[in-house]
């Protein structure tokens, strides 16, 4: 706990500036829903913006790279930063479903590179005793202004200019920390070939969970205020519905990875995943009392954020230490397939059922794949509890330089530039 207090406080910088992107990147992503409600945007295309904003995040996290190599990692930030401000304001230039929707996704490119830069420093200052704590302290950093930034709805109008500008002031303010700081830019880590259709036969139930952790959190963030708006929620409890969700993943990750640890991990996602399933069907009743519906928020969060980070360590249970950065990176890409999906589809749904719709979509997706894993775990061996590795906190908006602190990617560098996915062996997919 020392080494990790210590080391915190010598990346201090860097995890300020984390968090001023993640409370204005929070602020941006809950504001333009409710903004998008109140514009008349049809529900189909309120899905399609926010889904543009994953899209942008998945092709910032290829991309960026290619950038950082070309102009380093300072100009990059500063080149990054300046833009996603930019981006907040022309929000204003035009109000139109395409020209948003465009701007949502360059977003999500500015977006990714950012945290790849401020990532590749808190990855070269953390040292083998310390990675697993720093890992743990992003997160929590991540999530907890992630979440503060939803609060700063409650200062102003979200039909007003206001809250535009205080994004583009909460994106500049980021560059400060890191342009000050004295270390030296580091390289970006290696990373190694991908095999996906590998890393699915290896462990279904893993790849499955990531891309169901995408698509819940997907749906929540992307309709999650147009439903709460819909059901009769004011703007104030609006903003306190999407506050409660994070909070919930705060929250209760500790204890269901504590819980991970110890029993079979792929009958805690089920767990996970039902009691999940039961949440999100609560939020179907549209007529219970406004506590209420927070009341099932909390727990929509607290039991839909794990699944990620459960889905990932069970990923690690069945991979090779020197596939793991391999196949941590794939986990990553299903999940933003899944977040990519999931606002389309609860746009849909909104469409055609209702307020109510995004959480029949995570309600009957979850159940589904509750079915799905359960008769995995009854047709196929798993990893015993001794054998499992240890529960990691993560979180799907990062991007693969970040798995370098997860203490089970500690390998050789060459080793991971050469690393591949190996299909399991017959009969022991799980």
């Amino acid at each position: 706990m020392r080494d990790t207090l210590v080391a915190a406080s010598t990346v201090s910088a860097l995890l300020l500036s984390l968090a001023i992107l993640s409370a204005g990147n929070g602020l941006q992503g809950t504001m333009l829903g409710v903004r998008a409600g109140l514009e008349g945007f049809n529900n189909v295309w309120i899905g399609v913006l926010m889904s543009g904003y994953y899209m942008g995040f998945v092709v910032g996290s290829f991309v960026c790279q290619r950038l950082v190599l070309r102009v380093g990692q300072i100009r990059t930030f500063a080149v990054l930063a300046s833009l996603a401000s930019a981006a907040a304001l022309l929000h204003l230039v035009s109000v139109n479903d395409v020209v948003w929707t465009v701007i949502r996704f360059t977003s999500g490119v500015c977006y990714a590179g950012l945290l790849m830069v401020a990532e590749s420093w808190l990855n070269q200052l953390a040292t083998p005793r310390t990675r697993a704590g720093l890992l743990s302290v992003y997160v929590m950093v991540m999530m907890g202004s992630w979440s503060i930034g939803q609060l700063f709805l409650y200062t102003a109008d979200p039909s007003g200019f206001i809250l535009f500008c205080v994004v583009s002031i909460f994106f500049s303010l980021a560059l400060v920390p890191v342009g000050l700081t004295r270390t030296v830019a580091p390289p970006l880590p290696i990373t190694s070939e991908l095999h996906l259709w590998q890393l699915y036969r290896a462990t279904p139930v893993g790849v499955l969970g990531c891309l169901m952790a995408g698509l819940t959190m997907g749906v929540l963030w992307g309709l999650g205020p147009s439903y709460a708006k819909g059901v009769g929620l004011d703007e104030s409890q609006v903003v306190f519905f999407m506050f409660l969700a994070m909070l919930g993943g705060l929250v209760m990750q500790g204890p269901i990875g504590w819980l991970s640890d110890r029993f079979d991990r792929r009958r805690v996602i089920l767990a996970v995943c039902l009691f999940g399933a039961l949440a999100s069907g609560g939020l179907l009743w549209k007529e219970a009392p406004p506590e209420l519906l927070l009341l099932f928020c909390f727990l929509y969060g607290g039991l839909t954020m794990p699944v990620y980070p459960l889905a990932v360590a069970h990923i690690g249970d069945n991979t090779p230490d020197a596939e793991m950065i391999s196949a941590a990176s794939g986990a990553l890409l299903f999940y933003g397939i899944g977040a990519m999906a999931g606002p389309i589809l609860a746009g849909l749904a909104m469409g055609y059922l209702g307020p109510t719709g995004p959480f029949m979509i995570t309600t009957g997706a979850l159940l589904t794949f509750y079915v799905y894993a359960r008769y995995r775990i009854s047709h196929f061996a798993t990893v015993v509890p001794e054998a499992q590795g240890d529960y990691v906190p993560l979180q799907g908006q990062a991007t693969v330089v970040a798995l370098q602190l997860d203490p089970r990617t500690d390998t050789d560098p060459e080793a991971l530039s050469t690393a591949e996915m190996e299909t399991a062996p017959a009969g022991t997919a799980v």
